[in-house]
């Protein structure tokens, strides 16, 4: 609020800011500044007085009126700025001049009656009462319809006589403050005229200056150059010492090779068939009752089995035709997400750690569709980093995943998220029920649970 009209016990007046910003946030800084806020002199408007009318008996008499209450134009009906001013960041409801008589709302908008053809009068609202509408004594106000108040009543007129003058005394004021910024933007603007000329007179000073920076650029790149020869040449050495390394010890995972990449072209027709099986899955799921058909469930999980494997048979250093392979568990969990899940979910940063060694017998097509469920799931949730912590002491083992995405709403989601056909995210509620049945298959059992202060956390005990 601007200015305000308050002639109440109440202190509305002493409600307003003492000052408000009439500008966006990205205005020149030299005019975006709050200005102060305007408290119209009550006393220069004739609220209260007599009317002589005629009453029920038909008789003359002096009547006393009143009107009191508050009226305020807003700073602004743009709600970047109402934001400004306001600590909720609720917008005002503004061309709302509310009348009541006797403590009741006779009319949710006077600006109707008054009919100010000013350009600021939607930024009007208030509340305000005139008692004498209603007195029993006198015929009564309104219209014949019952629709409103009539024009031609001699308080209906003393009522909109007085509003419209305290609403042009408002329009006023905040009138006189716009202009006020529109003429301080306009000496900047001149100001700004002025820069530039200045700025071309200096071209060709600039232009000399410029032809030494080029020179020096020139030399500096040579320099550059050299740098990058020199930079090259420890890459290259570096890379020697990684390769021999990465001799010295046993993988599960290699980089890829010219006879890697064959086999992956070649196996470029059944990934796109299991894609295609499995999102014929989604959208059958979408279309019929999906808890009448858990053969659907067989089928998504055989699907995601074969684009598990796909996702590292090309970089196995294992035998391909064995379902079952005897492998160090944490070694290949770990050297799968990161040779081949972090690639794939860029945006995500992995944190692995591990206590222990597990040498296992266990699926790797099993392992791969666990990890790039979950890995799906936390990319749907907006989470930028996983955490997989490792652990086997004794006879405990466990895998603990966690992110910090958006996590799980309530405890239904908890209870339910392991369910078949079940989501939360408009999904078909299949992915995260072959997880657990992947789990199962290892004999070991996987819980839900929060991540706070957000996040979801899974945990897998064998």
């Amino acid at each position: 609020m601007y200015a305000i009209f308050d002639n109440t016990q109440y202190g509305y007046s002493k409600k307003l800011l003492p000052k408000v910003f009439l500008t966006k946030a990205d205005s020149h800084p030299e005019v975006d500044f709050p200005r102060k806020t305007q408290v119209v002199d009550a006393s220069k408007f004739d609220c209260e007085g007599t009317l002589q009318l005629t009453d029920l008996q038909g008789s003359a008499r002096d009547v006393p009126y009143k009107l009191s209450g508050w009226i305020g134009i807003h700073c602004s009906l743009d709600n970047e700025i109402l934001l400004r001013n306001t600590a909720d960041g609720k917008k005002m409801r503004s061309n709302a001049l509310r009348l009541y008589v006797r403590g009741k709302l006779a009319v949710d908008n006077l600006m109707n009656y008054i009919k100010s053809s000013q350009a600021l009068a939607n930024y009007i609202e208030g509340e305000i009462s005139f008692d004498v509408l209603d007195a029993d004594f006198l015929e009564d106000a309104s219209t014949s319809s019952r629709e409103g108040y009539s024009l031609s009543d001699p308080r209906v007129k003393i009522l909109i006589d007085i509003s419209k003058k305290i609403v042009r005394s408002l329009i006023n004021e905040r009138t006189e403050i716009g202009n006020k910024i529109n003429t301080e933007l306009k000496e900047l603007k001149d100001r700004e005229i002025a820069e530039e000329r200045r700025k071309k007179a200096e071209a060709e000073d600039q232009a000399r200056r410029e032809a030494g920076a080029r020179q020096k650029a020139e030399y500096e790149a040579w320099q550059a150059r050299e740098a990058q020869q020199q930079a090259e040449i420890e890459t290259k050495a570096a890379k020697q010492e990684t390769k021999k390394y990465k001799e010295q010890n046993r993988v599960i995972f290699s980089t890829v090779s010219e006879d890697q990449e064959s086999f992956a072209a070649k196996c470029h027709l059944v990934k796109t068939n299991a894609v295609t099986i499995r999102n014929s899955v989604k959208t059958l799921s979408k279309k019929i009752d999906i808890n009448q058909y858990r053969e659907l469930g067989a089928i998504a999980m055989a699907s995601e089995r074969i684009l598990g494997s796909l996702k590292y048979s090309a970089l196995a250093n294992f035998n391909l035709r064995d379902e079952f392979i005897q492998e160090d568990l944490f070694l290949f969990c770990c050297q799968f997400i990161n040779n081949i899940l972090a690639k794939q979910y860029h945006e995500i940063e992995f944190d692995l750690a591990q206590e222990g060694e597990l040498v296992f017998l266990f699926s790797p097509q099993n392992i791969a569709l666990i990890f790039d469920n979950l890995v799906s799931n936390s990319q749907k949730s907006h989470s930028s980093r996983v955490w997989v912590q490792f652990i086997h002491k004794g006879s405990k083992t466990q895998i603990i995943y966690k992110d910090n995405g958006s996590g799980f709403t309530n405890d239904e989601d908890l209870e339910k998220i392991f369910q078949f056909g079940w989501s939360n995210t408009g999904g078909t509620g299949i992915g995260l029920y072959n997880v657990q049945r992947a789990v199962e298959r290892m004999h070991g059992k996987i819980i839900a649970s929060r991540n706070p202060p957000t996040g979801a956390c899974f945990t897998i005990d064998i």
